[in-house]
């Protein structure tokens, strides 16, 4: 067994502490989609919304995710997600 394998897979599946709309979560990384944060946002949403997605990733900054996009996770991010006004 390649114990670099080992370390790779790990970093693949790691979970993240992280808050969305002032609910915490813990999800698995490295990454999460802009449908991901959406639906932990707002289970119910059946895909016709569109959302703002903003972030704040304590040491990296923050930033806008778009639909079909994802990002990094970092432990402790915080997702604000709201409707827009167009649909």
């Amino acid at each position: 067994m390649n114990p670099e394998s080992d370390l790779s897979q790990d970093k693949e599946h790691k979970l993240f502490d992280i808050v969305v709309n002032a609910r915490a979560h813990r999800v698995q990384g490295p990454k999460i989609s802009y449908r991901e944060v959406v639906t932990l946002a707002f289970p119910e949403d059946l895909g016709k919304t569109l959302y703002l997605v903003h972030y704040l990733s304590p040491g990296n900054g923050e930033g806008t995710l778009m639909d079909g996009h994802s990002v990094k996770l970092v432990e402790g991010m915080v997702f604000d997600v709201s409707a827009t006004n167009r649909s």
